[in-house]
């Protein structure tokens, strides 16, 4: 099952991006889940697989299980883009990004397709150490 869940957000996040080819991406905000880990544990697990990847909280609010850190990528005019990170309903987290360049249109998130490969890296990222994290014997569904 592990490494189905995998493969499909995987599978997923190749498919989108190919769209981002021509310049711009478009693509949901990322949301992975479930895992087997008590919800505080979660939270401090994708906070500090962040830290390791040299990402810093800009904010943190552990009881609503929100944090953001700020994109590596630099967009136009020096500005840089936020990942906020949002843990919800028991094991599960949510990517979107927020910043300059980022246009919506309904749920969809058109951004430059530079920050859409930094995007999907850093999910993929937190992806695979919160499993990496998961006591031996825990399952994903």
């Amino acid at each position: 099952m592990k490494d189905r869940h995998r493969i499909t957000g995987t599978l997923a996040l190749a498919a989108i991006g190919l769209l981002s080819a021509c310049g711009n991406a478009t693509t949901l905000p990322y949301v992975a889940g479930p895992y087997t880990l008590e919800q505080h544990s979660f939270f401090e697990q994708l906070t500090s697989a962040s830290r390791s990847r040299g990402y810093d909280l800009q904010s943190a609010d552990v009881e609503r299980g929100v944090f953001a850190v700020q994109a590596h990528t630099t967009l136009a005019r020096s500005q840089h883009a936020t990942f906020v990170v949002q843990c919800y309903r028991p094991g599960w987290f949510q990517i979107r990004v927020e910043g300059p360049s980022i246009r919506r249109t309904g749920d969809e998130m058109s951004m430059p397709s530079g920050l859409f490969e930094e995007y999907r890296d850093y999910t993929l990222a937190l992806m695979e150490s919160v499993e990496a994290s998961r006591p031996s014997g825990g399952q994903t569904r």
